[in-house]
């Protein structure tokens, strides 16, 4: 097994707060399935690609201004509050990216209705991470930020780093709490999420702690945990009890994504390694520990890259090649690159180790050779998600940038150098239509494809 060294990183200030009021003090119910309407031309579909400099006060929350809103397709987003109204019931995947000084740790948050829901990213220098929110009509969204540096801190705009997307997908699954647990070192240990918001199909059982698939498929798990200041550790997907790929690692806290694709009946359980401690006692926090599933499609997965260095001050590609799966070949392993088949939105979610480099390296998602954001930025492992309008043809290739000083060596790892990718359905209208989850699942069915 081939388990992750973690590192000891100094953080300045956790920034997390526990809060007895709004969402975070409300009993948890499980909601009644959401029942769609009629088929819609397009989903909600949202991107801002900036920030106006604000200064965050120090152990206060403050709303990011995120501004310059690349497409907005149902005009939901409010550019002079920096809020994003739902119009229609349903469910919405928020993902944000924030850059502030480089010795500056400090978190994002949900917002729903001016009150803190979860708290979703967590970093030094920078925070990115995503997190999926069931809204009524006319409920609105923002993203707040904390920082308890000790002295207000001026963030100023980034045009790689500050970005904010919101896409309407629909989820079955939400946990938001856990009791309290022990982890001992160097053995992983089930993350126990137990406290249902949702779950619509029934698939996640509080008592083990575990989602059993109920049909075959491609599904998306998001997580997040927070387990005390200067304690490193990190995530990992478990698949009927054998490791799958890790998830996210952070000193604190940390949230990732990772598509897995799964056959009817398979279990999935989210599980944490530390190693420093003999024994750490995790504390419920309930602002942090919440985990979301949905059903999804992925069209390509890719396991592993071959070995390779950063030369510095030097972007690279970096050398994806250990196909999972392509379904539709769209993945050239030679060139570590994806070529786009249908215009769409597209969510590509990256994973890299860098064990032997104390600074951080940053993954950027480059489409037609040209930069578009950076997915993440972090030391020891990178990981993110981004979603990216594309068109045919386009080609998508993640590339690596490290701020050392020195060339940075990053070897193959199976456990943690991984890329999904997939096109988003009922997105982009006007320029091409994405297939229905119902509708690949059923061209699926029909190439009757191997252990399915």
């Amino acid at each position: 097994m081939n388990y992750l060294v973690l590192v000891s990183l100094c953080v300045v200030g956790c920034g997390r707060v526990n809060q007895s009021e709004g969402p975070d003090a409300a009993q948890p119910q499980i909601d009644a399935p959401l029942v769609d309407a009629p088929p819609r031309p397009r989903r909600t579909a949202i991107s801002a690609d900036a920030i106006a400099p604000f200064t965050a006060p120090n152990a206060m929350f403050a709303r990011v201004p995120f501004a310059s809103v690349a497409y907005d397709d149902e005009h939901e987003f409010a550019l002079d509050t920096a809020r994003f109204t739902a119009t229609r019931r349903g469910h919405y995947q928020v993902c944000a990216s924030l850059m502030g000084e480089q010795n500056v740790t400090f978190e994002l948050d949900l917002f729903v209705n001016g009150l803190r829901e979860k708290a979703f990213a967590f970093g030094t220098f920078v925070a990115s991470g995503c997190r999926t929110v069931r809204l009524s009509p006319q409920d609105f969204v923002e993203v707040w930020i904390h920082q308890a540096s000790g002295t207000p801190r001026l963030f100023g705009n980034n045009p790689f780093e500050d970005w904010l997307t919101i896409q309407e997908e629909p989820a079955q699954v939400s946990l938001i709490g856990r009791p309290a647990f022990s982890a001992p070192s160097s053995v992983f240990t089930k993350v126990p999420y137990s406290i249902r918001e949702y779950d619509d199909r029934n698939e996640f059982d509080p008592a083990t702690n575990q989602f059993t698939a109920a049909q075959s498929g491609d599904y998306q798990v998001c997580a997040s945990l927070s387990v005390g200041a200067g304690l490193s550790f990190e995530l990992d997907l478990f698949k009927n009890n054998v490791r799958e790929r890790a998830l996210a690692f952070g000193t604190g806290a940390a949230t990732g994504c990772r598509v897995i694709r799964l056959g009817r009946g398979d279990q999935v359980t989210v599980q944490m390694l530390q190693v420093p401690m003999t024994t750490a006692t995790i504390q419920a926090d309930a602002p942090w520990d919440w985990l979301t599933v949905r059903q999804v499609v992925a069209d390509t997965s890719i396991g592993n890259t071959t070995s390779f260095s950063i030369p510095t001050s030097q972007f690279v590609t970096v050398p994806y090649a250990s196909e999972l799966y392509d379904d539709h070949d769209n993945f050239d392993p030679a060139t570590h690159r994806y070529t786009v088949e249908a215009s769409s939105d597209y969510e590509i979610c990256t994973s890299l180790f860098v064990p032997n480099s104390t600074d951080p390296v940053e993954l950027n998602l480059v489409r037609s050779g040209v930069r578009d954001k950076a997915t993440s930025l972090r030391a020891v492992a990178s990981d993110g998600c981004r979603i990216t309008r594309a068109h045919i043809g386009d080609t998508i290739e993640i590339q690596a940038y490290s701020l050392s000083a020195t060339i940075t060596s990053v070897d193959s790892n199976i456990s943690w150098n991984w890329l999904t990718v997939r096109a988003i359905p009922g997105s982009a209208q006007g320029i091409g239509r994405a297939q229905s989850v119902e509708e690949r699942v059923l061209e699926r069915t029909k190439r009757s494809r191997a252990g399915w």
